[in-house]
């Protein structure tokens, strides 16, 4: 809930799951939906301390989105 809460927030509206497990996405910004194909899910735990969510894009390229503490998410960040 977290992530789709922090979607809304920059305009990226969830919209609907597919019978392929697809999300339907809507961007306010462009005026359009898209599907991004849910491929895993990394559940919180007290030892990870963050969520993770694992998507295709409509562009065909693998994306992970991490929800967590900042002091958690903030060290596992390279340094480059």
């Amino acid at each position: 809930m977290a992530l789709v809460n922090a979607a809304r927030y920059f305009g990226m509206i969830f919209e609907d799951r597919d019978a392929s497990n697809n999300c339907v996405i809507h961007d306010k910004l462009n005026m359009k939906d898209s599907k991004f194909e849910l491929l895993h899910v990394i559940e919180f735990t007290s030892l990870r301390k963050r969520m993770s969510v694992i998507v295709r894009t409509p562009e065909d390229k693998i994306l992970i989105m991490c929800k967590g503490a900042d002091s958690i998410i903030i060290e596992k960040l390279s340094h480059n």
